[in-house]
């Protein structure tokens, strides 16, 4: 099973996590070289939960596979960094098959020996992998989610306070 299914299956079978939305989104081609899907899941506590400790627990306990990286949650007084869980995985790969060719036909140019006749082959054969990163990025409660899909305070609050 996939670390995105096995992510999906422990979310939503938790009594004590709400999944308020998830987006998701593929890169054929990947732009940036590296993330073909990504999957974000947006999850707050049924009821809410308003302390750093109480937060970190709750987003520890979520899922049953060790994360390739964590943001946890930090913060005093007004101020709380919100955690996140992320999991990587390699979806498939990329095969670029093939040689290219460069040819020079001036005979004042001093070509290397790599030149035969001319022309050197260079191959371009090679693999990538194309990989999928989840998020699982945890919020107090939903106003608090409801605003960070909405782009304010998406990584951390300057305001946080229990209702």
């Amino acid at each position: 099973m996939s670390k995105l299914a096995t992510v999906h299956r422990a979310l939503g079978s938790n009594g004590e996590a709400l999944i308020l939305a998830v987006e998701e989104h593929t890169y054929f081609p990947d732009p940036w070289g590296y993330w073909t899907h990504t999957v974000d899941f947006i999850v707050v506590p049924e009821g809410g939960l308003y302390s750093v400790a109480e937060l970190q627990a709750f987003m520890m306990g979520l899922v049953p596979l060790e994360e390739t990286c964590r943001d946890d949650f930090h913060g005093d007084g007004g101020y709380l960094g919100f955690g996140k869980l992320y999991f990587d995985e390699t979806i498939g790969t990329d095969a670029v098959a093939g040689t290219r060719t460069i040819t020079i036909t001036d005979p004042d140019v001093t070509l290397p020996a790599s030149f035969v006749g001319g022309e050197m082959a260079i191959d371009l054969g090679k693999i990538t992998n194309r990989q999928r990163r989840t998020w699982v990025r945890v919020y107090p409660d939903r106003d608090y989610a409801t605003r960070a899909t909405n782009g304010k305070d998406s990584y951390s609050t300057c305001n946080f306070r229990r209702p």
